[in-house]
Formats: structure tokens, C-alpha cells, sequence
């Protein structure tokens, strides 16, 4: 068995760590300056502005559980390998998903509101943007 890791996957799991170390970064901050700011917007979307991020975050570990071959043996077990793809399928819909709702968080509660401090709204959606982002990076790579 060859335990060798390729420079590509080092590189590749080592960004993936970065930008998803970086996007949750990002959120507290953004979380943390509008509640220190005094912003009532702010301090009451902290109460769910937060979601996105964890369902990303699902979203981040059930694209990377999967194995290739359990993916792409359609050949020795079809059943298996369907329900793998479903897996898949069902975890980019819960990461996209994700990222609808930090967008809706974003504009809805914080643009669309003069009083809000916008950066809270702003950080939310780069969150989960960055999570999807590390996701694909982390699996493909």
C-alpha cells in the first residue's frame, strides 16, 4: 500500500483549510462588529444569521466523506453507487441552498434596511460563499 500524498492534494487541503478557517473568520467578525457597533439589526439577526453557515459547513463534510469508488462503481454495485450520487446531490443542494439564504440574510435584512450595519449581512454570504468554495477545492483537489 502506498502511503505517499501527492504535493497536489497537500496543496489543495491546505487551501481548502485556509478559506474555510477564513469564512468562518469572516462571519464572527462581521457578527461581532455589528453587535458591538449597537446595532439592534445586527443584534437580532445574530439570532439566525448563523444557520447558513453551519448548513455550509454540513454541506462541506457530506461532500468529502464520500469515496471516488464509491461514486463511480457503477460496475460492482449500481444500487450503492446511486445512492452516493443522491448523497452528493443532496449535499451540493444543501450548500447552494445555504448560499440563497445568506444571500436573502444579505439583502433582505441589511441592504435592504438603512438602519442596518451592512458588514454583518456582507460577512454572512462571504461565509458561505467560501465554505462551497473549500468544498470543491477540498474534493477535487
Amino acid at each position: 500500500m502506498d502511503d505517499e500524498v501527492s504535493p497536489r492534494a497537500t496543496v489543495s487541503s491546505l487551501l481548502a483549510g485556509v478559506l474555510f478557517g477564513a469564512a468562518w473568520w469572516i462571519y464572527i467578525d462581521g457578527a461581532a462588529l455589528g453587535a458591538q457597533a449597537g446595532n439592534e439589526v445586527a443584534k437580532s439577526a445574530n439570532a439566525y444569521s448563523w444557520l447558513p453557515g453551519i448548513g455550509a459547513t454540513v454541506s462541506f463534510l457530506m461532500i468529502n466523506l464520500l469515496l471516488w469508488s464509491q461514486i463511480s462503481d457503477a460496475e460492482t454495485d449500481k444500487r450503492a453507487a446511486c445512492i452516493a450520487r443522491g448523497f452528493l446531490i443532496a449535499a451540493m443542494m444543501i450548500g447552494l441552498g445555504c448560499i440563497a439564504a445568506a444571500l436573502f440574510i444579505m439583502v433582505d435584512v441589511f441592504l435592504n434596511n438603512e438602519a442596518a450595519y451592512t458588514w454583518t449581512g456582507i460577512a454572512t454570504f462571504i461565509q458561505c460563499l467560501l465554505i462551497f468554495v473549500s468544498s470543491f477545492i477540498m474534493r477535487f483537489g
